[in-house]
């Protein structure tokens, strides 16, 4: 049985009676267990692990006994369901990329738990070598999804969207709530944007990858990368790859 004090997230932000019935029904129906009280925000009683601004992000036990993340659905998102997320998940898993997709429905998103850490807290901690292994396994997800036509949307901010897996040290790129499917755009080209900044954290992030090619140089790369998507020569040029 999940308990009532989950009712505040389930229904966020106007929980009612009515609504936390139906979400908890529609838990149980997508297999999930039990909810667990874990991460770093709180709603009413509970702790999630996060609350964004189209779903609240909840560790849950599955009915195989494995641990999951279940999204539910803000009440006041402007996003009037998951299921389209759960489709570009579902994409991201066909090239390897992206937590497993396990089920959904309107309400509510259940994937594969990932325990790790945000990209930027990991390279401030890794700069070198294991830094440089980890940012070019990033990039060839990246350009997997360029392969099936795959726009995430939010990767100018990469870091918030991108953990670190502690065991395997895999890169996982999270929330694709805003993905699209346009094979004009590039996700390479946007991650790859981020370096071009002055100062700051794309500084450090170039410093610790042993990138100093001037912004020019960069611009070039990404333009040809864009028109020839040939992400083997891309990582030659950057020097993250040998020749």
């Amino acid at each position: 049985m999940l308990p009532v004090k989950w009712c505040a997230a389930l229904c966020y932000p106007s929980p009612t009676r009515g609504c936390c019935i139906k979400r908890l029904t529609e838990l149980r129906l997508l297999g999930v267990l039990e909810l667990l009280e874990e991460g770093s925000a709180r709603i009413g009683d509970a702790l999630v692990i996060g609350k964004g601004t189209s779903a609240i992000a909840i560790k849950a036990v599955y009915c195989d006994g494995s641990v999951v993340l279940a999204k539910v659905r803000r009440l006041d998102s402007r996003r009037d369901s998951l299921l389209g997320e759960a489709a570009a998940l579902a994409i991201a898993n066909s090239v390897g990329v992206g937590p497993r997709l396990i089920a959904c429905s309107r309400n509510v998103l259940v994937r594969e738990y990932v325990k790790g850490v945000p990209f930027a807290e990991f390279a401030l901690r890794n700069c070198g070598e294991l830094l440089r292994e980890v940012f070019t396994n990033l990039v060839l997800q990246l350009a997997a999804l360029d392969s099936v036509g795959l726009v995430h949307n939010e990767l100018a901010r990469f870091e918030d969207h991108v953990l670190v897996e502690e065991s395997s040290l895999r890169p996982m790129i999270i929330d694709f709530e805003s993905a699209t499917l346009n094979r004009s755009r590039s996700n390479v080209t946007q991650l790859l944007s981020f370096l071009m900044k002055k100062g700051g954290a794309a500084q450090t992030l170039r410093e610790c990858l042993g990138i100093s090619l001037p912004a020019e140089t960069l611009r070039g790369i990404l333009r040809e990368y864009k028109s020839e998507r040939n992400i083997g020569k891309l990582l030659v040029e950057l020097g993250l790859c040998a020749r």
